[in-house]
C-alpha cells in the first residue's frame, strides 16, 4: 500500500537506488547508504454527515544507515489529506481519494526532508 509513495520519494532525491525486499546484513549493503521507511501511525477521521470532510494523517519514519549499519539520519514525516466525505454511494471512492492524497503528500514531504537534510547534503558532496 505504501510502497509506491516511499519509492516515489526516493526517486525524487536519488539518481540511482536499489530496491530490496529485506534489510541487508551489516557490510553487505548494495550502495553507500540503506534508506529504510517504517510505518509509524495512521489516523483517519469520519464525519457524521455527507457534507463533512474526511481527514487522514500518516506518519512514516525514515532511517538512513551506512554500509556498516551506523545510523546517519532519522526523520519522521507526516502526510496529511482532507477530502469531502460524500454520500454512501460514493464513500469508497472518497476513501481511495483521501488515501492517494495522503500518500502523495507523504512522498513529497519525505523527498523535501531528504533534500534538506545536512547528512544527505554531506553524502552528495562526497559522491561528486
Amino acid at each position: 500500500m505504501l510502497r509506491p509513495a516511499t519509492e516515489s520519494a526516493v526517486q525524487q532525491v536519488f539518481e540511482k537506488y536499489t530496491l530490496v525486499e529485506t534489510l541487508p546484513e551489516k557490510g553487505t549493503a548494495p550502495g553507500n547508504i540503506v534508506l529504510t521507511p517504517r510505518f509509524v501511525d495512521l489516523e483517519n477521521t469520519r464525519t457524521a454527515t455527507a457534507f463533512g470532510k474526511r481527514k487522514m494523517v500518516l506518519l512514516m519514519e525514515w532511517t538512513a544507515t551506512d554500509e556498516s549499519g551506523k545510523v546517519l539520519w532519522v526523520q519522521t514525516v507526516e502526510g496529511n489529506a482532507q477530502e469531502k466525505t460524500g454520500n454512501l454511494l460514493t464513500a469508497g471512492s472518497h476513501r481511495r481519494k483521501v488515501l492517494e492524497s495522503v500518500k502523495k503528500d507523504l512522498s513529497d514531504k519525505s523527498a523535501r526532508s531528504m533534500r534538506q537534510s545536512p547528512e544527505f547534503q554531506k553524502l552528495a558532496q562526497k559522491v561528486r
